[in-house]
This record gives C-alpha cells, structure tokens and sequence, in this order.
C-alpha cells in the first residue's frame, strides 16, 4: 500500500464509528464523491498490499465490510 492509499484506509476506518466519513470531508481530503471513496478503499482492501501489510488490511476489511459494499446512498441526519 502506498502513502494516499493508506491515507483513504485511515480516513475510512477513523470514520467507521460514526457511519463512515460525510461526504463533504471524504470531497475537502481527497477531492472525490462518496461513491469514488467506497469504491477506492474496497479495492485497495482487496487488491493492494504486501505480506508486511496484510494483517492490518485483513483487520480493515472486517471492520470495513459493511461500509465498503456498494449501496445507494442514503443521507445521514445532521
């Protein structure tokens, strides 16, 4: 994994609590759309990395799972 994509597995997971990241911060840190970001993050969970890294990304991809499987979105309540 390289430097911005551990920025995006960072964001995401710091972020999981609450639902994921709004959409106005994952645009302000990355310049992308909130579908662009799950899209992003699901494949670097699944196609990025090395031995070194795979225990942290198998950690992310559990916690992540809901997060990153494709769905409409639906609006949070502020």
């Amino acid at each position: 994994m390289n430097h911005d994509e551990q920025a995006l597995i960072d964001f995401a997971l710091l972020w999981q609590p609450f639902g994921g990241p709004p959409s106005e911060d994952i645009l302000t840190a990355f310049g992308i759309t909130e579908s662009q970001f799950r899209a992003r993050v699901r494949h670097i969970l699944i196609t990025r990395g090395t031995r070194t890294d795979e225990p942290f990304r198998q950690h992310a991809r559990a916690v992540l799972r809901t997060y990153t499987q494709p769905h409409t979105h639906t609006p949070r309540p502020h």
